[in-house]
């Protein structure tokens, strides 16, 4: 009963979360983001199999039927709020590349008007780049598999916390370290597309009615 709540309660907390974006860390170039994810996504398929097996192993060390079951159910449910969260990830990094496109297009009609965009193609370029790096550190999270590394059959409560707290403190990087960066330079972007509203001939009387976009969830 203990692990299962356990499990909810994780599940919850990151839920209840929805796409909220924890205040941003120092960012790395988009190339250097991506060959990291490359590389960790190859390191990830290495582990998983290893736990995987280890994990079956000492599973069906588990001769009582029901304490087996309930190891394998939590598992599968960790994996699968696991995939539910990654399709969250995925969307919201789609909607932030939308936007983009729509900022380029209000771009070019600023620019067919007059006004100074020379600002805007740089930093929506950044930010494209910075959402394909969140999307590959994302896709590398979609390939782990959550198996708990069971010490002692009489001690599966601790091992299946531990692995809970691994989901989470996961998950959590995810938004500090990756969704963030992308929305950032989403905003970025947003705010030169602003800027160049701004250098019209004729000004705008609405510069956020003109611009047309917001990258506000």
């Amino acid at each position: 009963m203990f692990i299962r709540k356990l499990i909810m309660g994780v599940a919850a907390f990151l839920m209840l979360q929805g796409m909220v974006v924890l205040p941003a860390v120092a960012q790395t170039s988009s190339d250097e983001s991506r060959q990291r994810a490359l590389e960790e996504r190859e390191k990830q398929r290495e582990r998983v199999e290893e736990r995987r097996t280890e994990f079956e192993s000492r599973i069906a060390e588990i001769r009582d039927e029901q304490r087996r079951r309930l190891a394998e159910r939590i598992a599968e449910n960790l994996n699968r709020v696991n995939d539910v969260l990654i399709g969250n990830y995925l969307r919201f990094l789609d909607h932030l590349g939308d936007l983009l496109d729509r900022m380029e297009d209000r771009a070019i009609k600023f620019g067919e008007r007059g006004a100074d965009i020379s600002g805007v193609a740089p930093k929506v370029e950044t930010a494209r780049g910075e959402i394909e790096s969140a999307k590959e550190m994302v896709l590398v999270q979609q390939e782990k598999v959550y198996v708990a590394e069971i010490t002692s059959l009489d001690n599966l409560r601790d091992d299946f916390k531990k692995t809970a707290e691994e989901f989470r403190a996961d998950h959590q990087a995810i938004r500090r370290e990756v969704l963030s960066a992308a929305k950032d330079a989403v905003r970025e972007a947003f705010t030169a597309l602003k800027d160049a509203a701004k250098t019209f001939s004729k000004t705008p009387t609405s510069t956020d009615e003109d611009t047309g976009t917001s990258t506000e969830n």
